[in-house]
């Protein structure tokens, strides 16, 4: 700053001097020019008074950069003001299940799976549970299939599907082992389901008569 406001003044001391000179060499030469070389000088001297007056009163540049930067806060040391979102928990296939003595083989909890598919499983007798999974002339009871969309609720496109027994055990093969499926199906592309969707399998025993209040469970697995 102090450098320019040098050379400015040395400047304007040299045009002062140099339109002194050419205005003595001009009033000798010309003296009817004289009032307007006179008027001329006049102008240019508030010409260059005002602008030596600007560029005192001009911040420096420094100040300009000073007043006007940002400090940048690098990605690693930013917070945010949102939680993290947890990373989608890995399913971990399960193994047969089923209640009292009704076992469900195929699909297997938490299980990938396309549809149309058969549901396998048996109904064990002799497995001493303190409850029984009622059946009767090859009927074993239903299974209702439903899915869950992003949380919005177990949906039923369609209704219970029976589950059939490979004969009946009755009272004289109490010791047997009862072999059942369940054939379903779930229309994925007709309803825009996308791999991963929940879907649930829910069984309920055969309703006899003295059953008023039937077993029933039910089985998540997902979309492959």
């Amino acid at each position: 700053m102090f450098k320019l406001s040098c050379f400015r003044r040395y400047t304007f001391a040299t045009l002062l001097n140099f339109l002194f000179f050419h205005g003595i060499i001009n009033t000798m030469q010309n003296t009817n020019k004289k009032l307007l070389i006179g008027v001329g000088i006049i102008l240019l001297i508030i010409v260059l008074w005002v602008f030596i007056s600007k560029g005192s009163s001009s911040p420096s540049n420094t100040n300009i950069n000073q007043a006007t930067s940002t400090t940048v806060v690098p990605a690693s040391t930013q917070t945010s003001t949102h939680a993290a979102t947890p990373a989608t928990a890995k399913i971990t296939e399960g193994t047969t299940s089923g209640i009292c003595n009704f076992v469900v083989t195929f699909p297997k909890a938490n299980q990938a799976v396309t549809f149309p598919l058969t549901i396998i499983g048996y109904i064990d007798q002799a497995k001493s549970t303190g409850c029984l999974w009622n059946e009767n002339l090859s009927r074993a009871g239903t299974v209702e299939v439903s899915y869950d969309v992003n949380g919005a609720g177990w949906q039923v496109p369609g209704v219970p599907v029976p589950i059939i027994a490979n004969g009946s055990l009755g009272t004289a093969q109490s010791t047997s082992t009862l072999a059942f499926t369940a054939p379903v199906n779930l229309q994925t592309a007709v309803l825009g389901l996308r791999s991963g969707t929940p879907v649930k399998f829910t069984f309920t025993e055969l309703n006899v008569t003295n059953v008023p209040n039937p077993d029933t469970f039910s089985e998540i697995v997902y979309l492959k």
